[in-house]
């Protein structure tokens, strides 16, 4: 199997001893909060900065990059976009149908909105089949039922895809969803790098776990909302700051002396309301 390698890159002061591996055929998420150094990380990959020490070994294959900022021409039309790239007519066909832009093959991008123009930046990296893909945050700007529509479209385009794919984003969710692999990156050092089940149950400090999705730090463990459970009691030490609806359960925000627990819960739970706090038991 064909490896993409990064061995001790350091570059300005932003990304310190990085080495990371990428897989053909696996999506790794690029994890870590903004000015971590995430999209500095995709650009030396890329070749777009020159590291200042360690080294980038790519095997073999060419390599695709999806921007945050479309960085789209105005004068070309979406095909012209996908023919410009390298693009054959019938891997340009595939590629539209893939990202639904088959009915906007003559159209050109200020005539597009913005998701439609985020869709053809993923194209015109899909096109040319490459062996390697880097999309930095590429659903940022999208939110609502545009993000959701992409994020699916994106997911069903990268399972087609035999390609070693380092995504960067904030987004947890999406991440745990999208990726097989996690690599924390945390004032520019990867700080754990694993599966997302792996990452995700066995954070290796507060930082990473935050990374990840909500956490509690409680009797010097972390905990995950569903870890936790809240029990209503008016003598209870723990109050009940917020309770937001998320669709089959309800997640609490609760204070607990200085901290503020993330718990999941079935059922809603008024604001103000009192009670105990206690670690889900894993059945079995």
């Amino acid at each position: 199997m064909s490896h993409f390698v990064c061995e001790s890159v350091c570059y300005g002061g932003v990304l310190q001893d990085i080495s990371l591996t990428l897989q053909r055929g696996k999506v790794c998420a690029l994890l870590g909060p903004s000015g971590a150094g995430k999209s500095t990380l995709l650009w030396v990959i890329a070749g777009l900065w020159q590291h200042d020490s360690g080294s980038v070994l790519r095997v073999d294959g060419t390599l695709g990059m999806v921007f945050q900022q479309p960085g789209l021409w105005d004068h070309l039309t979406v095909e012209q976009h996908l023919k410009i790239v390298g693009g054959d007519s019938e891997q340009i066909g595939k590629t539209l149908g893939q990202l639904k832009l088959s009915d906007f093959r003559n159209r050109r991008p200020g005539t597009m909105s913005g998701g439609e123009r985020q869709r053809l930046s993923i194209a015109r990296a899909l096109v040319i089949d490459p062996a390697w893909l880097l999309l930095d945050e590429p659903m940022a700007h999208l939110d609502g039922p545009t993000r959701h529509d992409l994020f699916d479209l994106l997911r069903n385009a990268l399972s087609e895809l035999n390609a070693g794919v380092l995504i960067a984003t904030h987004h947890a969710e999406e991440a745990m969803r999208l990726a097989d692999e996690c690599a924390i990156l945390i004032d520019g050092r990867i700080v754990q790098h694993g599966t997302t089940e792996q990452v995700y149950r066995n954070p290796v400090s507060p930082a990473a776990a935050s990374a990840t999705g909500p956490v509690t730090i409680y009797n010097n463990q972390a905990y995950r909302p569903e870890q936790l459970t809240f029990t209503p009691d008016p003598t209870g030490d723990a109050v009940v700051q917020a309770c937001e609806f998320m669709g089959s359960r309800y997640l609490l925000r609760i204070a607990l002396g200085h901290t503020v627990a993330a718990v999941l819960s079935p059922v809603s739970v008024p604001t103000g309301a009192k009670g105990r706090i206690a670690v889900q038991r894993d059945e079995g």
